[in-house]
């Protein structure tokens, strides 16, 4: 009974381990726009609280995120340099656990995460769709703890999240 137990909580930490979400804010700011948007450009900047957390996480790179975010785009077919829409990401928080505590500790030493505003905005500066996207992974020990796969899997569930809010058709 007890492995069963064991076996269930496993599961549910393994399940849980890695998320993301991307919630659409809706406002008087934001135009109405339906469908598909592309994007001609992306700009990535950092609020003032992600900048006071960078000396503590030392291996988020904003370039790198930046670069996968417009890698996944234009992937996907989201980025068109005929269009006037700019892609505005604002990284508002960020939390990069150490590589020790990460594979030791896993899950224990909390949980790695990039959060952010994102905002298309077109070429008049009228806001066509904003959206806050958190990404988060807490697998750790020697298949999970490496730095590159977890930084990798949070720039990349970042720009998947992104994307999917691009297509969007509500």
């Amino acid at each position: 009974m007890r492995s069963r137990i064991l076996l269930v909580a496993i599961g549910v930490m393994l399940m849980t381990a890695c998320a993301g979400t991307a919630v659409r804010k809706e406002g008087a700011d934001v135009q109405a726009t339906a469908g598909v948007l592309k994007i001609k450009a992306v700009q990535t900047r950092m609020s003032d609280k992600a900048k006071a957390q960078l000396p503590d996480n030392i291996k988020f790179d904003m370039g790198a995120m930046s670069s996968t975010i417009e890698r996944t785009l234009s992937a996907s077919g989201l980025e068109d340099p005929n269009s006037a829409g700019t892609l505005d990401v604002e990284v508002t928080n960020v939390y990069v656990r150490g590589t020790f505590s990460a594979v030791m500790f896993g899950f224990l030493a909390g949980v790695d995460n990039i959060a952010g505003n994102v905002r298309v905005i077109d070429a008049n500066g009228n806001v066509l769709r904003r959206f806050e996207t958190s990404a988060s992974y807490a697998f750790g020990g020697a298949g999970g703890g490496q730095d590159g796969i977890r930084l990798n899997y949070l720039y990349e569930k970042f720009a998947e999240l992104t994307r999917d809010q691009l297509r969007d058709q509500r």
